[in-house]
């Protein structure tokens, strides 16, 4: 893959408003006090019998909790509606947006479903399909669905639609490719097969299991982050159904800003960090027929203490009552309780738990409040809701959020994270972007030049000394029309407001335009702009042919 050029050449940042400036960012600078305050949602789901939702609730109605401490509840907003979808309008003719298309972040809800091909048994693959369709024969119009499968990377079967016709067609026209060999095939069950071996050799074996699981989980934590990207500005109920053989990860306790130096846990760390900034509840489901495989010696430690594995039965017996069967939940129950879903755990039902999880999206409520407790640390806060008056209904929400301190803002983390953006199938949506793109013909070649717009309620501004000052990372990747990368230049820019026109900006936006040389061969542009403070990201890609050509 090319590196990333050290400068984005072309570069020249245009605010509209008057007095605005940019120039390209010097080192890491002195802290400023910033000003806006931090907004923490609660999606939760109120329970009650059959698919019965409770319509009318107030911010009374509810008592949140951060930590044992009351918080008084900012805003609450009803996570359904029946009735169709608002027809979103399409940008102007020679525009590209991140944020066109069929109800989008307007929508009330939004359903994303994974499929992890290679994770699945063979034996399983139908069962699935078969449970799909049915289930995509039953949306109602409000309700937003897309369809992904995970192969060797994230591919789009369907993008977000509530055509259930569409959606039908795509799944029945897909073909999975002939699966390639699942890293724990190359690890049969020697530590069973052979119960006198030496220490070393089953250390050697815990190795090697371990190394083929994080290989196997980056796959995951690639494209669930993808996800989470696409559906980031979404509002309302937003779920993510993930059809797997097991999760081969764990969310960590807290997201403190010391330097890990695991890069997998550094990993798993990121994907936490963007799926609560999207604010995704994660709906595990493993059927009864996959296939469970755990690489494990006579004693295994289990949750709840060492336990005995008995290779008649495949059954772990422990002190603590766990047995095989509660362990291979533990990650998906983690998972699902962090962020406010649901572990359906060993069920044939698939179509019942799709169903549930968007009857879920019907009976939700959102709850934000501003904390006060000043500690953003990056540890995990424990939230709790409580209905009043409401007997024989319940509450589920997600358990907490990670008290975010503020991104790295470093060069190097910046145009690292926005390669890997580059490279999903899927545009990121947290930061809106328009682009109105042409290409020109100069002496020294073909260019390619965009007009780009930012919705400056997206960006996160702080105020020192009389300025708002922002920080933006914009990187442009050229691709050739097999999708090999070509070119991608990148850059890190200060952006400052006068005070008096900030207001101005926020009505009007904040617009920049781009310039770089067009690579033989290219096909497509992409471009990625992060908010620095304000960690949102966006992304929109174009095809070089058929743009308009100036001279």
């Amino acid at each position: 893959m090319p590196s990333i050029r050290p400068s984005l050449v072309g570069v020249v940042i245009l605010c509209v408003i008057s007095g605005a400036t940019a120039q390209q960012a010097p080192g890491p600078s002195a802290p400023t006090i910033r000003t806006t305050t931090r907004l923490v949602q609660a999606s939760c789901v109120v329970q009650g019998k059959g698919t019965a939702s409770l319509p009318g609730l107030t911010p009374a109605d509810f008592r949140l909790f951060d930590k044992g401490v009351e918080q008084q509840i900012a805003a609450l907003s009803v996570g359904w509606v029946d009735g169709p979808l608002p027809e979103i309008a399409s940008p102007e003719e020679g525009t590209y947006s991140n944020r066109s298309g069929l109800g989008d972040e307007f929508s009330p809800s939004a359903t994303a479903i994974l499929v992890e091909h290679n994770n699945l048994p063979n034996m399983d693959e139908q069962h699935v399909r078969t449970h799909l369709l049915k289930f995509l024969a039953t949306l109602r119009p409000w309700e937003r669905v897309a369809l992904y499968t995970l192969e060797d990377g994230l591919r789009v079967l369907h993008d977000f639609s509530n055509d259930p016709v569409q959606l039908q067609r795509a799944l029945e026209s897909y073909t999975p490719p002939k699966k390639k060999r699942n890293p724990f095939d190359s690890h049969p069950w020697l530590l069973f097969r052979w119960p006198d071996a030496p220490q070393s050799f089953r250390e050697y074996q815990r190795q090697l299991v371990s190394a083929a699981e994080r290989r196997w989980a980056l796959f995951s934590l690639d494209a669930i982050e993808a996800i989470a990207r696409r559906m980031a500005s979404f509002q309302g109920r937003k779920n993510l159904v993930w059809l797997s053989g097991g999760v081969k990860f764990e969310l960590p306790g807290n997201l403190k800003e010391k330097r890990r130096q695991d890069p997998f846990e550094a990993r798993v760390a990121t994907l936490a960090r963007t799926l609560q900034e999207a604010n995704i509840s994660v709906y595990p489901v493993t059927s009864r027929t996959m296939e469970m495989r755990f690489y494990i010696d006579e004693v295994f430690e289990t949750p709840g203490g060492s336990g005995i594995y008995d290779p008649m039965t495949s059954r772990v017996t422990t002190t603590m009552g766990y047995d095989l069967v509660h362990y291979a939940g533990w990650n998906e129950d983690y998972l699902a309780q962090r962020t406010g879903g649901h572990n359906f755990l060993l069920t044939n039902n698939i179509f019942g738990a799709l169903r549930r999880v968007l009857d879920d999206s019907r009976r939700t409520y959102v709850l934000a409040f501003y904390p006060n407790h000043g500690k953003w640390d990056g540890s995990f806060r424990k939230l709790k809701v409580k209905l009043i008056d409401k007997r024989g209904w319940k509450l589920r929400c997600r358990q907490g959020y990670y008290a975010l301190a503020d991104a790295p803002i470093t060069r190097d983390d910046l145009l690292i994270e926005l390669t890997g953006a580059a490279a999903s199938p899927l545009e990121a949506t947290g930061l809106a972007v328009q682009v109105h793109p042409s290409l020109s013909e100069t002496d020294s070649g073909l260019h390619f030049e965009a007009r780009i717009h930012l919705a400056a309620h997206d960006l996160v501004f702080d105020l020192d000394d009389e300025w708002w000052k922002g920080r933006l990372a914009v990187l442009v990747v050229q691709r050739d029309y097999a999708g090999r990368m070509l070119a991608n230049q990148g850059d890190i820019f200060d952006v400052s407001v006068p005070e008096g026109a900030f207001d101005a900006m926020q009505t009007q936006g904040l617009r920049f335009r781009i310039k770089v040389k067009v690579e033989p061969w290219s096909d497509s542009v992409r471009i990625i702009v992060k908010d620095s403070r304000g960690g949102k990201l966006g992304s929109v890609s174009m095809p070089v042919s058929g743009l308009p050509r100036r001279k």
